[in-house]
């Protein structure tokens, strides 16, 4: 709200008092921010296989989704992403709402309301789930991603927006106690 006051002297030297007022609203629209990231030696599955990978035998990792929430409350916050032909899903942590599809292969979670605050002034929503990847030999030497991009959306309750961000999808390349450099790439059957 911006008010300005001054007198102005109107006919016959006589005083006018002027006050005009100008008034604006402004919403901002929350940020919604979402880290994916792939584990094998913690997180909250036991995985299993060679490591590093090797192909046509399976190891298996955790996916770990983060999401944060900036200022407003989010509703129907969902997270998803789509799972490569050469990943198979096993599991997904017990009550964290995180589903799959095998026909469009698509990992979802559900978040209903992602609340104000959340990753900043509160505790992250994290969820996970269990993924074995089986190399071929075609990808002996490189670092695969073991799911596409994931992406966070849902509606600002406040702006009445639709916000979004996404992640980068992991790969075999972890950044966890335990791992050492070399371990992330494709050997040799």
């Amino acid at each position: 709200s911006l008010t300005v006051g001054a007198v102005r002297a109107g006919q016959g030297n006589v005083p006018d008092q002027v006050t005009p007022a100008a008034s604006t609203g402004v919403t901002l629209a929350s940020a919604v921010a979402l880290v994916a990231r792939a584990l094998h030696f913690t997180g909250s599955f036991n995985n299993s296989g060679p490591m590093p990978p090797r192909a046509e035998s399976p190891t298996t990792y955790t996916i770990e989704w983060t999401a944060k929430n900036s200022s407003n409350t989010v509703a129907n916050g969902a997270v998803s992403t789509v799972l490569p032909t050469y990943v198979t899903f096993v599991a997904a942590q017990s009550g964290s709402g995180i589903t799959y599809d095998a026909g469009s292969r698509t990992v979802r979670w559900d978040l209903g309301d992602i609340n104000a605050g959340v990753g900043y002034s509160a505790a992250a929503r994290t969820g996970s789930f269990q993924i074995s990847f089986n190399p071929s030999s075609s990808q002996v030497g490189s670092t695969p991603m073991l799911t596409g991009t994931a992406a966070i959306s849902g509606t600002d309750r406040c702006a009445q927006v639709h916000v979004s961000a996404t992640a980068e999808a992991p790969t075999t390349r972890l950044i966890e106690s335990g791992f050492a450099s070399g371990m992330d790439i494709v050997a040799p059957k």
